[in-house]
């Protein structure tokens, strides 16, 4: 264990899945987590116990990372006045949804209305729609539900800071991750979803099947002649793995 305690704000990182997630609450025998590196609003509960025996025994890890410091008088009055506009927004998403704040964890399906209803008044009263609410929230989330997320991007540019960011640059890996399979980014999850779908489209079939048919369709190589002996599949450092392809349809298969 790397000596840090399970607590709100601290990262939880998958070394085998290549994920991480922000710790948003510990909710009595739940830890509340937000998916990070994603573009999408994703909000989970694993058992306090199933995570600290995965610290334990090396499978994932905690972590620390520093806020980006902003001093609010140097914003510029446009900046200013949008900054105080997302903290008084979330103040009230914070009562409405927080701590866990598992209710923004919804579509728009008509069973999840009194949630819905809930969020629909703060985003109308804001005057911001509901796509932009949701990244907002997604932000906040990520960040740690710091202030600094509430701040225009500009901002830093101008001060020559980098505040964090949801995605990973192409090609650059973790260096806490194993060396298995590749950090996921949303072109791989929109892959094997199509993976999914596909097999969905032809009766349903196995989850191997699906993966197959995935790493044939998008993760192998087309310029090799067809008498080639090299293998067409790329490794398993430049495609997701099998692993990584059930781990996720296990935890997307009710969305």
């Amino acid at each position: 264990m790397n000596g840090l305690a399970i607590e709100s704000g601290k990262i939880i990182y998958d070394k085998k899945e290549g994920v991480r997630y922000r710790i948003i609450a510990i909710a009595e025998d739940d830890v509340i987590l937000c998916h990070m590196d994603t573009s999408k609003l994703k909000l989970t509960s694993f058992l306090y116990e199933a995570i600290m025996k995965s610290v334990n025994d090396g499978s994932m890890g905690i972590e620390s990372d520093e806020d980006v410091p902003f001093n609010i008088d140097d914003l510029s009055d446009e900046m200013r006045h949008l900054f105080e506009n997302k903290r008084n927004m979330m103040d009230e998403v914070d009562a409405a949804f927080g701590p866990t704040y598992l209710g923004l964890n919804v579509g728009k399906r008509k069973d999840q209305s009194d949630q819905i209803r809930k969020a629909e008044e703060i985003w109308k009263k804001y005057g911001i729609s509901y796509s932009s609410f949701r990244r907002i929230c997604r932000e906040y989330l990520q960040n740690g539900m710091r202030d600094s997320s509430l701040v225009d991007g500009r901002y830093f540019s101008e001060a020559g800071l980098e505040p964090y960011h949801y995605t990973h640059k192409p090609g650059r890996r973790p260096e806490h991750f194993e060396e298995v399979g590749i950090a996921l980014t949303d072109v791989d999850r929109a892959n094997m979803d199509k993976g999914v779908e596909h097999t969905e489209m032809l009766g349903g079939s196995t989850v191997r099947n699906a993966y197959i048919w995935m790493t044939m369709k998008f993760y192998s190589r087309k310029d090799l002649p067809e008498d080639s002996l090299e293998p067409s599949v790329l490794p398993e450092s430049e495609r997701p793995t099998y692993r990584q392809f059930e781990y996720y349809l296990e935890t997307h298969k009710n969305e």
